[in-house]
């Protein structure tokens, strides 16, 4: 099974570098219950996508996967009802599910 604390550092990093894109004031907490977006999220729209993109980046560095995020999370918000993107936590539970399983499909 996939280590959950090497996925929680792996977004933190992809935190790090899309807080580099984002306004000091919608800057994300680096903290399992940090929401992201929707609610009362500092992610907008744009903000997400470059959440997303560090993301992908990283874990492709981190794990020597290519993952199309976007795609993926659209089929477990359906499946789910719950989006991935809420908070830091439902990211990381998402990407300790999904990695295991696109080690197995590469």
């Amino acid at each position: 099974m996939l280590d959950r604390s090497t996925v929680l550092q792996s977004v933190y990093h992809a935190i790090d570098a899309a807080n580099e894109q984002l306004p000091p004031q919608d800057a994300i907490s680096k903290t399992p219950t940090a929401l992201l977006y929707g609610g009362s999220g500092p992610l907008d729209s744009l903000g997400l996508v470059s959440l997303v993109f560090a993301l992908e980046n990283r874990i492709e560095t981190d794990f020597g996967h290519t993952l199309s995020l976007m795609a993926e999370s659209t089929a477990a918000a359906n499946a789910s009802g719950n989006d991935p993107f809420r908070t830091v936590e439902t990211l990381v539970d998402w990407l300790v599910i999904l990695l295991p399983a696109s080690k197995a499909a590469a």
